[in-house]
C-alpha cells in the first residue's frame, strides 16, 4: 500500500531565468533583498576577505559536518536534527561516500578566518538539494548567516554550469526571498496493504482535506 501521508511546496532558483536576464544573480532579487545582502556584507568584511569554499577532502568534510551540527543544535536545541547519535552517525558515513563522488557538497562561508555559515547539500543531475546547515547567528540582525551563505552558494552554483538550487520543503523567510520557481513534494509511505491500513489511509486522507477547507476558510475570512 502506497500512502502520501503528506504535501508541501518547495522553492528553488531555476538557473535558467537567471541567465535569461544576464546571469547575474543578485540582480534578480528583490531591492530589500539586495539592500540586505550588501549590508551584510559589508558587516562582515570588516572582518575580513569573505571567501566561500566547497570542501572537496573528505576528512575536511567530516571536520566541517561536526562544526554544522554544533551551530544547528546551538539554534535548535532539542528540536535540532542532530539530536540523535545514530541519525549524526548515518549522515557521517554518508558524507565519507559522496564527497569524493560530488553526490555530498560541504561549503563554509568565511567571513576573515571566522566560519559564519556550513551548508549540506546533495548534487544530483545538475541541481543542488540544500538539505541541511548550521549558522554563526550573532546579537546584530544586519549580519545573515544564512542569507549570505545561501546567495554564494548560489551563484558558486551557476558559475559550475548547474541547472537549479532547490531549498527543498519549507517555510524559511529566505526562501521565498531567493527563489523564482517552485514545484510540490509529497512525502509517501509504502507498507503492507491490508484492511486496516486502508482505513488508516483514508482516514489521514480526510483530515488533510478538511485541514485544508479550513485553512481556506480562515485565508477568505482575513
Amino acid at each position: 500500500l502506497t500512502e502520501v501521508k503528506a504535501e508541501d511546496t518547495a522553492r528553488w532558483i531555476d538557473f535558467s531565468k537567471v541567465r535569461q536576464k544576464g546571469g547575474n544573480y543578485r540582480a534578480t532579487l528583490g531591492r530589500n533583498t539586495r539592500q540586505a545582502v550588501s549590508r551584510a556584507m559589508r558587516l562582515y568584511a570588516e572582518r575580513g576577505p569573505i571567501a566561500f569554499r566547497t570542501v572537496e577532502v573528505t576528512s575536511e568534510a567530516l571536520a566541517a559536518f561536526d562544526l554544522l551540527a554544533e551551530l544547528h543544535q546551538a539554534r535548535w536545541g532539542r528540536r535540532g536534527a542532530f539530536a540523535n547519535p545514530s541519525f549524526r552517525r548515518f549522515h557521517e558515513e554518508l558524507i565519507a561516500h559522496g564527497v569524493p563522488t560530488g553526490a555530498v557538497r560541504i561549503s563554509r562561508t568565511l567571513a576573515g578566518d571566522q566560519t559564519i555559515g556550513i551548508l549540506y547539500n546533495f548534487v544530483h543531475d545538475g541541481r543542488v538539494y540544500n538539505y541541511q546547515s548550521g549558522f554563526l547567528y550573532e546579537r546584530d540582525g544586519r549580519l545573515k548567516p544564512g542569507l549570505i551563505s545561501h546567495v554564494l552558494a548560489i551563484e558558486d552554483s551557476i558559475g559550475r554550469g548547474e541547472r537549479g538550487y532547490d531549498f527543498l520543503a519549507g517555510f524559511s523567510g529566505h526562501k521565498s526571498h531567493l527563489a523564482n520557481a517552485e514545484h510540490p513534494m509529497k512525502w509517501i509511505a509504502i507498507g503492507r496493504d491490508n484492511p486496516e491500513r486502508r482505513i488508516e489511509a483514508k482516514l489521514r486522507g480526510a483530515k488533510r482535506v478538511l485541514g485544508s477547507i479550513v485553512a481556506h476558510i480562515k485565508q477568505a475570512a482575513a
